[in-house]
């Protein structure tokens, strides 16, 4: 939060609308709320949104290659390595293709990437991270496939807390951060794909 923060001292916004996207459970939007901006978030995964609600109130059900806005916003986050689930350079080419027509002179796009040199330290352990608790046991296991770029992630989750007793697992993929060539042919001016 500390580099966001910084970004945000360093270009203050001339108005306070700011769009997140992937929000996941709407940590960001909670943060730019926080700061007097007012947030919009979005999302493909319904059971997120539900949290994110919890957090803002403005939460869209919307894909980040085809955002549903004709409104601009002056920040704009994409954070979290969401655009790292993006594998294909159409869906990237597409999601800026989206994020430039929501932007006015006065927005910034603040996205993350993982770098490539992370994938085989921390998503290729060979032994699953494992956290546990009185009421909780938590596994991540990751690997990395070098030949494809794909990291895959699958997390198993178990609550026995009173009242809130559940079992849970869900699998990622995504590809290392996109190659420099992709991002360098990625130039996207607004009106123009």
């Amino acid at each position: 939060m500390k580099l966001l923060s910084a970004i945000l001292d360093r270009y203050p916004a001339k108005t306070g609308t700011h769009l997140d996207l992937a929000c996941g459970t709407g940590l960001m939007s909670r943060f730019f709320e926080e700061r007097g901006f007012h947030s919009t978030a979005i999302d493909l995964s319904l059971p997120m949104l539900q949290v994110a609600r919890r957090r803002t109130p403005r939460v869209v059900a919307a894909d980040l290659r085809s955002l549903p806005f004709r409104a601009t916003f002056t920040r704009i986050t994409c954070l979290y390595d969401s655009l790292n689930h993006l594998q294909e350079l159409d869906d990237l080419r597409a999601a800026f293709a989206a994020v430039a027509e929501l932007m006015s002179s006065d927005s910034l796009f603040i996205f993350d990437v993982n770098d490539e040199a992370i994938y085989p330290k921390v998503w290729g352990m060979d032994e699953p991270f494992v956290a546990e608790g009185e009421d909780f046991h938590l596994e991540i296991a990751t690997r990395f496939r070098p030949r494809t770029r794909l990291g895959c992630r699958s997390t198993r989750r178990i609550s026995s807390a009173p009242g809130a007793e559940r079992k849970s697992s869900a699998l990622w993929q995504e590809r290392r951060s996109p190659p420099s060539t992709w991002l360098t042919s990625i130039h996207i001016r607004k009106g123009a794909a």
